[in-house]
């Protein structure tokens, strides 16, 4: 799946040439806080993501930062939209865990 930049731009109203920090949007507390809802362990993410755990620690402490394809096949994993990603907070997810 491809979104296109002006996905975001549109639904954050970022204007046009505005560079994207998804740092400023404290997207890897989220990712953190969605797994630990769902209680999912980060080995299993890692594993659906193709990477090791360790890359995948580093995702959730901000210390990698994530390219939109990336940031997708996360939400996919969750099974939650990037807007339920962007817009999250901890009444706003199943906390089914993903089967």
């Amino acid at each position: 799946m491809i979104i296109p930049i002006s996905y975001f731009r549109q639904n954050l109203k970022i204007p046009k040439n505005t560079m994207i920090n998804f740092d400023e949007l404290n997207i890897h507390k989220k990712i953190k806080s969605i797994r630990e809802l769902k209680k999912i362990k980060r080995k299993e993410i890692a594993n659906q993501l193709n990477i090791d755990t360790r890359t995948y620690s580093y995702i959730e402490s901000g210390d990698i930062s994530l390219s939109i394809k990336r940031l997708c096949e996360i939400c996919n994993v969750f099974k939650i939209s990037i807007d339920e990603l962007l817009n999250f907070s901890n009444n706003s997810i199943n906390k089914t865990p993903n089967p």
